[in-house]
This record gives structure tokens, sequence and C-alpha cells, in this order.
């Protein structure tokens, strides 16, 4: 697994001088698997022979597939019994259908929606506050132990790693507290949902478990549901009682 070469497509393999419209040669894992056992599990072949040359063709396939060319992912050896089937795929796809998503900055992206729309509810005043409670909160701390650099405010998210936006969600249900009472009344419900959506999703695409497909549709689809409805409330909110000049008229989504 830490062998894989990261990219969009964890299916498709490279080009090679063909149009990027055509449609690509999928994975099987049946090839995959011969590919390595011929430029990996064999010795390192330096005779100039036909065995040589397939050697090496099968290593410049395996770089056109997205693996290392002399080292073996080790994914089929230690994770079979958590890898989850798509009944829709052939059997024989590899790594039944695993694919690796940047889950980085898509979780960058949702973390600033948030902060922008728990920001764009409050006045300067409640801001500050919030600027006061996060200077008051002990140390957090990873599962490992180890101490999270405190935050000194809430209110700007600016040069802020995607680490530390991650850790931002869960200082910011701290700082309102658990009725979020500093808030707009219509807003309150809002707010809480929206952190906690957020902190489920985060805490599921960092766990060290196996998922089923219903349990990973509970979590992306309804939960993340729940996590766009309630920005959106606080959205609405926001452009409804904004009077500056400047302000947006508030469309709703259709879903």
């Amino acid at each position: 697994m830490h062998h894989i070469i990261c990219r969009t497509c964890a299916i498709c393999r490279f080009r090679k001088g063909w149009s990027s419209l055509r449609m690509g040669t999928r994975h099987g894992k049946r090839h995959i698997q011969r590919l390595w056992r011929l430029a990996i599990d064999n010795p390192p072949l330096r005779t100039r022979d036909e065995s040589h040359r397939a050697q090496k063709r099968a290593r410049e396939q395996l770089i056109r597939h997205g693996f290392h060319a002399k080292r073996r992912c080790t994914l089929l050896d230690h994770a079979k019994k958590i890898l989850v089937r798509d009944p829709a795929i052939q059997r024989q796809s590899l790594f039944a259908s695993v694919i690796f998503n940047d889950l980085l900055h898509w979780q960058l992206n949702c973390c600033d929606y948030a902060f922008s729309a728990i920001l764009g509810v409050m006045t300067k005043p409640m801001q500050l506050e919030c600027d006061k409670n996060t200077q008051k909160l002990p140390v957090f701390r990873n599962p490992d132990g180890s101490g999270i650099r405190n935050f000194n405010q809430v209110s700007a998210v600016t040069y802020l790693s995607t680490a530390r936006r991650v850790s931002l969600m869960f200082v910011w249900v701290h700082v309102l507290g658990t009725g979020a009472l500093m808030l707009p009344e219509p807003c309150r419900r809002p707010a809480l949902v929206m952190f906690a959506s957020m902190q489920a999703m985060i805490l599921t695409s960092q766990g060290r478990r196996g998922y089923s497909v219903q349990e990973w549709t509970r979590v992306y689809v309804d939960i993340a549901r729940q996590y766009f409805g309630a920005m959106e409330e606080l959205m609405h909110y926001k452009e409804m009682h904004d009077t500056s000049a400047s302000a947006t008229t508030f469309e709703p989504v259709s879903r």
C-alpha cells in the first residue's frame, strides 16, 4: 500500500502516446500479480537475453499502472479481511475496487466552508469572546499522548495547515459551548450540527478499521447531507441579515 503512486484515478493505467479522451485499461488482478512475479519476485537479470527484456518490460508496465518498479505493494497480503468488494465490479479488479481519494484537500475545503459559515453569523464582539475562550482551553492531545499546539484565536484561519484546520474543527465546539448560547437563536442548532457532522466524517476518514458499504454510505452521504444542510442554514441567516451594499441574494441548492 505504501508503494502506490498517488494520483487522481486508482483504477486506470497511465497512457503512452494515446489520446486522453480514450478509455483507459483497468487494472487486472492477475495481470498485476504476474508483473510483480516477473519484475520483483525474480532476481534481477543482467544478461542481455529475452528474460532480461521481459523483466524490463514488466517494470515499465508497473510504472504505467502507477506502481513502484522494484518494490511490491503489500496491501493484498495484509488487508484481505478489511477490503470491501463492490458487487457491481468484477471480482478480478485489483484491490477489490479500493480507490485512493484525496481526503487531505477534501477536509481542507470542508473545514474552510464551516469556518466561513460560522464567522459569517457572528458579530465582532462574539468573535472576540470566542478568542478569549480559546486561550483558556487546556492542551488537546493526540491518540498517542502527544500535545497539540494551542490556538490563540479561532476568528482567523489564515496560514493554517490542513492538520491545524482539522484540530480547529474540534476546538470550535469547546469554544461555543454545548448550547452555543452566544450565537443568535436560529443559528445555534445548525452550528452544533455542522461541527458534529464534520467531526464524525474526520474521525471516520482517520480511523484504524475498515467499514462496510452501508457504513460509508451513512457517513459520507447521510451525515454529509446534514453537514451541508446545517451550513446552508447559517449562510441563509447571514445573507438575510446582511445589510451591506455588497450583500448577495441567497439561492438554496436543490438536492
